[in-house]
Parts: C-alpha cells; structure tokens; sequence
C-alpha cells in the first residue's frame, strides 16, 4: 500500500473535488469525529473556494492521493500564531470505507516527516484530539507519538462532556523511530 498513497499540492482545480467528497457526499461520517463540538457550519461550494484559496500551493495542507484520487487532506498550523515554534498537524480521509485500512497511517507518517523537513529547527510536532476520536487516538500511538496531555471535559458533544487529548513526537525521536 505503501507506494500507492502520496501527498499532492493543492490547486484550484482541487477545490471542488474535496468539497464535493467532503460536504457533498453521501458519507459524511467524518464529520462526527472533525471536531464536532464546534458545531462548524457545511460551506457551500462558492464559500469554501472563497476562504480556501490560501491552501492553493500552500504548505500547510496537502490533498491525500489514494489509487489516483484525492480522499482526504493532511494539514498542519502553528499553535502560537506568529512565533512558529509549535506546529500542530491533522488529517481527514472523507470516505469511511478507507477507514482502518493503513491509508491514514501512511499519509501522516509522511506528512510528519514531510513537516520535519520543511521545518529543520522544530524540534517537536503535535497533534490534538478528543477523547471521542478513538481511531485518531490509536493512530497517534501507532505513530509513536506520545500521550503528553489530556484535558478533562472540556469538548461538550451530544450532550456529553469529553476530553481533549494532545500528542507529540520529538524529532529526536522520529529519527530513531524511521531509522
């Protein structure tokens, strides 16, 4: 499987083919673990062209490529805005049928060392989660990457309160792990 996921620049013609896999599909059951707390509006197309146009060529979001076709985003952003100093990264694979397959372990591997290497003065990358994203929990440790936080109720979903988790990996320990 390995060589059968890659991570592609985003270009405008991507756009609408995310959109439509990611909003427009019937599938929508990505949605429930993306942070649902926010209770984040669906865009319609024209919205999500107008406020994603900085992803076009950019490096902080790649599209994920299985099989030739894009299914899902790698993403990354730091968490204290301007300074730079702590990158966080994501993914989302729309279609749940690709779920538990390796796919998503593949593309964050490579995204992880792809930020490593853009980013050759970062000694850690971070990823957070809440404790209902037991799949992005598991990949996480999979990853190797460490359990370094976990807030106590403060994602209120369905009427329930959950944890948010946090994750990271040391570059000196992402070397010895790919070594």
């Amino acid at each position: 499987m390995i060589n059968t996921i890659e991570l592609k620049t985003i270009e405008s013609s991507d756009l609408e083919v995310i959109w439509k896999l990611a909003y427009q599909s019937e599938d929508k059951l990505w949605l429930n673990y993306d942070g649902p707390y926010f209770n984040d509006e669906i865009p319609s197309l024209e919205m999500f062209i107008k406020d994603s146009q900085h992803l076009i060529n950019g490096k902080h979001r790649k599209a994920i490529v299985y099989k030739q076709k894009i299914i899902g985003t790698v993403n990354a952003y730091f968490s204290d805005k301007g300074l730079k100093k702590w990158l966080e990264v994501g993914i989302s694979i729309f279609d749940s049928s690709l779920w538990n397959k390796g796919i998503g372990y593949q593309a964050l591997k490579l995204w992880i060392a792809e930020m490593f290497d853009l980013y050759r003065d970062l000694p850690k990358i971070g990823l957070t989660t809440w404790s209902g994203n037991i799949g992005m929990m598991r990949l996480s440790e999979k990853l190797g990457l460490i359990k370094e936080a976990q807030i106590r109720q403060v994602r209120y979903y369905n009427d329930k309160y959950w944890d948010s988790v946090s994750y990271g990996i040391l570059r000196t320990e992402w070397i010895k792990k790919s070594d």
